[in-house]
């Protein structure tokens, strides 16, 4: 498991971030982001996705009510439901 700049990636899953930055850029490599990976972090405002990313897990950015702004790399080919809700 690696912990980067409050991102927990294991086997190329961010399984959670526990950053407070406003604008965060996931790590290139990392292929799928797990479900509720970022759950209710308020301060974020902006996230870059990389190409490398193909799927977008359940809820993953639930209750990120700051969220404005959502770039997504080519890459994903499968966002699960309720990705943004909250």
């Amino acid at each position: 498991m690696n912990n980067l700049n409050g991102f927990v990636i294991e086997k190329g899953v961010l399984k959670k971030y526990k950053g407070e930055d406003a604008v965060v850029v996931v790590p290139d490599g990392v292929k799928s982001i797990a479900e509720h990976a970022f759950d209710n972090s308020k301060s974020l405002m902006s996230v870059t996705i990389p190409d490398s990313v193909t799927r977008i897990g359940w809820s993953a950015f639930a209750g990120c009510t700051g969220l404005k702004k959502a770039e997504i790399g080519n890459g994903v080919k499968r966002i699960e439901e309720k990705v943004f809700s909250g």
